[in-house]
């Protein structure tokens, strides 16, 4: 059987970029933070899950959740500015899967792109 898909919803982070969690990961190694994993304080912190949670549900502007979040890394609260601009500056576009979305609109496919991040707020 034969099925005719008239769109494609696709995510962000992780799909259309490269690994959101790794370039948080290389983040904290640079800035000496050793032995600190954004994935582990995600499913084992629950101030960080609360946070993450929060910024997901756009209950918190990532500017506002920035000292909380150095906190949580144990980053000075001075640290806290640009804080998610340079999480975010390991993130980068996959070139192939955007374009593959870029071929799929151009022949006709609806396309829609959907995020609960806000990279480099």
């Amino acid at each position: 059987m034969t099925s005719v898909h008239e769109g494609l919803l696709i995510d962000i982070g992780g799909v259309l970029t490269t690994d959101v969690i790794a370039a948080f990961d290389e983040f904290c190694a640079r800035e000496g933070l050793s032995g600190i994993s954004i994935r582990d304080l995600y499913y084992n912190s629950a101030e960080a899950q609360r946070l993450f949670h929060r910024l997901e549900l756009g209950e918190v502007d990532p500017v506002e959740a920035q000292p909380q979040l150095a906190s949580i890394l144990g980053l000075p609260e001075a640290r806290s500015d640009n804080l998610f601009r340079d999480l975010y500056t390991g993130v980068h576009l996959v070139p192939d899967m955007t374009r593959s979305v870029e071929v799929l609109h151009a022949s006709g496919v609806r396309t829609g792109v959907l995020s609960n991040s806000r990279p480099g707020a």
